[in-house]
């Protein structure tokens, strides 16, 4: 009877990450996490699941690892979605005249009109 109540605890802890981890991907961010929550339960999760190994404890392992991958597969969005960001807001090289590549000193490159998707590149028919 408290292998089965083990059970149930070890599924309904583990199974409140998955809404989180649901609403991340849904989002596409994780910006609301922090480092320090992911570190901190990462290790507390790292412990018990320690702890269960050394007891054997089927409920406390099996509990320890599907939470302790659902948190690192957060913690893999978050540093995705800070490596993503640094790579938007990195500054532009420079050419030699000391502008942006781009031509815009002070932001991201400006398109122009025949950047756009209806715009026509020589060589092409206008009938395709």
């Amino acid at each position: 009877m408290t292998t089965a109540i083990g059970l149930l605890a070890a599924a309904m802890t583990t199974l409140a990450w998955v809404p989180q981890l649901l609403r991340t991907r849904r989002l596409r961010s994780a910006a609301e996490l922090s480092w320090l929550y992911l570190a901190t339960m990462t290790a507390g999760l790292s412990t018990w699941l320690a702890y269960g190994l050394i007891r054997h404890d089927v409920a406390i392992i099996s509990a320890n690892v599907v939470s302790l991958t659902l948190v690192v597969s957060l913690g893999a969005y978050k540093a995705r979605d800070e490596l993503t960001l640094r790579r938007l807001t990195r500054p532009r090289p420079a050419d030699r005249s000391g502008t942006t590549l781009a031509g815009n000193e002070n932001g991201p490159p400006i398109r122009s009109d025949r950047d756009g998707p209806g715009h026509r590149r020589a060589g092409r028919s206008q009938g395709r």
